[in-house]
């Protein structure tokens, strides 16, 4: 007879993975950003390992929506109080050399700087740090995975395939608070390379996207351009922002902050 064809991999099959690998490794520090990636990450860090040999590596910076950081202690709160040990590292982005200046290689520039800090700030080099890069990470362009690499950061997610879908339905399986929360990054992922990157366009880019979410609309971006803003919603959001007088409240905005032509990106996020 011949081998069976294996059917693909169950979530508690790559989850009962992770744990085994996270045993393995005794004591680890997860970057964690209040993201549903890290917090899955580091959920399972503590169902497997003593709350000694678990530390939240979270880094307070202007790169961060205050909202999304606002998040992130909500979830260390909710989920992690007395589970393992929180570490905060407070970073300015116009000090990192070489990042302001918004060259193509910035995210690359910028994680290596960070998880540098991380490093340093542990001190203990039998913590391992952990990233939580998923395996649909793996299939974009993401400039920041190579600083993972170069610093030797494990990324237990991606080693175990589990890709996002799978993430957000652990996540809701364990009711963890942003479980459907959109995904986000960096506010500097707004700005084209070139431009400068400085603290008063990042609260610029900031507050438009605070002034989204109180229109009702999650997970907005606005991108600036030269003369400018695109803005990019939710599928779901696209036809209610066209049809509603939420569109004129959008464009006055703008109007009124000097952002330029706004335009909305028909795809949405």
């Amino acid at each position: 007879m011949g081998n069976k064809v294996k059917g693909p991999i169950s979530l508690d099959h790559k989850i009962g993975h992770l744990r085994a690998l996270l045993v393995e490794l005794k004591s680890v520090a997860v970057a964690f950003s209040g993201g549903i990636d890290s917090t899955v990450l580091l959920d399972n860090a503590c169902k497997v390992l003593p709350p000694g040999k678990v530390l939240a590596c979270n880094v307070d910076s202007c790169l961060v929506a205050r909202s999304g950081q606002a998040l992130a202690d909500k979830v260390l709160a909710t989920h992690f109080a007395g589970r393992c040990g929180v570490l905060r590292i407070k970073e300015d982005s116009e000090k990192i050399s070489g990042f302001k200046e918004n060259p193509p290689e910035r995210c690359y520039i910028c994680k290596l700087h960070i998880y540098t800090s991380i490093l340093k700030a542990i001190k203990d080099e039998q913590v391992v740090l952990l990233d939580g890069t998923n395996s649909d990470d793996m299939m974009q362009d993401r400039p920041g995975i190579r600083a993972v690499r170069e610093k030797n950061i494990k990324t237990p997610l991606e080693q175990c395939g589990l890709t996002k879908k799978e993430i957000r339905a652990y996540g809701r399986s364990r009711n963890l608070i942003n479980a459907d929360v959109p995904s986000n990054s960096c506010l500097a992922t707004r700005i084209p390379p070139g431009i400068e990157i400085n603290n008063g366009i990042l609260g610029t880019i900031e507050a438009a996207e605070e002034f989204l979410l109180q229109q009702g609309f999650k997970g907005s971006r606005v991108r600036m351009g030269d003369g400018h803003t695109i803005i990019e919603l939710s599928e779901c959001d696209i036809e209610r922002m066209l049809a509603s007088d939420k569109r004129r409240a959008t464009v006055e905005y703008c109007e009124k902050y000097n952002l330029g032509v706004p335009s909305l990106k028909l795809r949405g996020r």
